[in-house]
């Protein structure tokens, strides 16, 4: 079941969801994995209203959030790989594997790919909040990034908490 964690990214603390195993070729492609990763994509591209920041040429390559791996997953992560591959650590193309609990990108030259993903969300999250905070006149009161996803994916949720309640 992946969860939410406190990432360090350059000496700063930032939220996001870690997987709890790999998903892709040959992964164990658990439900709530698959759904974080085919989520975080579909986030992503909607926030920033651009399939080429995960390295898609249209919106209509994403992934449905299924939480079952396919074709369509498969494709989508080895696109993202290529497109982010400077800065990305190795991985085998088509698999994102979990960091460890105490992971600190300081301590790293290169981004792994489910952290990358968290950023891009999390930026993608600023962009939303940007349009609200137009619409509103400025009464737009902010969300962190995980919580938006939730409210974005509402199935994800479930398989973050094992329950249907919201998450904190």
């Amino acid at each position: 079941m992946p969860k939410r964690q406190q990432f360090i990214i350059w000496k700063r603390e930032v939220e996001g969801i870690n997987l709890s195993h790999g998903v892709g070729t040959g992964r164990s492609n658990l439900v709530g994995d698959v759904m974080l990763v085919q989520a975080l994509l579909n986030f992503i591209v909607d926030g920033n209203r651009d399939a080429s920041k995960v390295g898609l040429p249209s919106a209509d390559k994403l992934p449905d959030v299924t939480g079952h791996w396919d074709a369509f997953l498969d494709q989508a992560i080895i696109s993202f790989q290529r497109a982010h591959e400077r800065i990305l650590r190795r991985e085998p193309l088509g698999q994102i594997s979990p960091v460890s609990d105490k992971f600190d990108l300081l301590d790293e030259e290169e981004w792994p790919a489910i952290l990358l993903l968290n950023q891009f969300a999390e930026d993608a999250t600023g962009l939303i909040r940007n349009e609200i905070a137009e619409a509103t006149e400025g009464k737009d009161s902010g969300f962190p990034y995980p919580q938006s996803l939730c409210k974005a994916f509402p199935q994800l949720r479930i398989h973050l908490t094992g329950t249907s309640a919201p998450v904190k």
